[in-house]
């Protein structure tokens, strides 16, 4: 009796493990998503050239970039190259901000390739269809 209650024990943890590794999925998900339409304001900022709108859409693709579902919670958080090309993702967030904040309005323009380069390097390796 006690074996098969061990063995059911066993398979509710693989199953609760299945689970939250599904939740985990999920939460990369919408939190991507998240990401998705910050990256897109900000684009949109960029090429419309408003300096404060700009600055704005960069700092909330930032907090979209560091939610804990992409930073923390991700299945790949743990993979040094997933890390450094998240890190150079807000590093080009921050790099907006401060370009913006100086109403440098030609610099402003040259950025959304830079962001969106480091978004397509993270999306070559990690992103799934």
């Amino acid at each position: 009796m006690a074996s098969s209650s061990i063995a059911s024990c066993r398979i509710l943890g693989v199953a609760a493990a299945a689970m939250l590794a599904g939740c985990a999925t999920i939460d990369l998900r919408c939190a991507m998503g998240n990401v998705q339409r910050r990256y897109v304001e900000l684009t949109r900022t960029l090429e419309a050239g408003g300096n404060f709108a700009s600055r704005d859409a960069a700092i909330e693709l930032r907090r979209a970039l560091e939610a804990r579902a992409v930073a923390v919670d991700s299945p790949y958080a743990g993979e040094p190259e997933y890390r450094r090309l998240l890190q150079e993702a807000v590093q080009s967030t921050d790099e907006v901000r401060k370009v913006a904040e100086r109403f440098d309005r030609e610099a402003l323009s040259t950025l959304r390739s830079r962001v969106s380069v480091h978004c397509d390097a993270c999306h070559s390796k990690y992103r799934r269809s």
